[in-house]
């Protein structure tokens, strides 16, 4: 992934410029423990891409009030990098939390670094509120 303190065509550090100037904060709306595995036929996503699984055992996942229409999972990192970004549809994104060190719950934000088009389009989307801080 290149980040905003890179040149995207060369990889060559950009001065003065973090890539955790933006992050994304997203809520988790739901938690649950489940089969890493889905269970039945497996056809495509609404995106007309197919996955493959990992049998990994019951896992902790959480689903994330943002999508692909906000911004693609493609474009953005977790900043703990114990959390995994396991799919999207065009509005929720589900991640893998069984990792991580803290203990989050229902209401607890998610925090990701965006690469400069997953900052284009937190920007052109109605989806995501902004938060100016220092």
């Amino acid at each position: 992934m290149k980040y905003l303190n890179e040149f995207h065509h060369s990889a060559k550090p950009v001065d003065k410029a973090c890539s955790d100037m933006y992050i994304l904060e997203a809520e988790i709306i739901e938690l649950n423990s489940k089969p890493t595995v889905p269970v039945g036929e497996l056809g495509v996503d609404a995106f007309l891409q197919s996955k493959t699984f990992v049998d990994r055992g019951i896992r902790r996942r959480a689903l994330l009030a943002f999508g692909r229409q906000d911004v693609p999972s493609d474009n953005c990192v977790p900043c703990d990098d114990a959390i995994t970004i396991l799919g999207q549809t065009s509005d929720h994104t589900l991640v893998d939390i069984e990792d991580c060190r803290q203990s989050l719950k229902v209401g607890d934000v998610v925090r990701f670094e965006l690469d400069y088009t997953g900052l284009l389009m937190a920007c052109q989307t109605k989806g995501v509120a902004w938060r100016f801080t220092r």
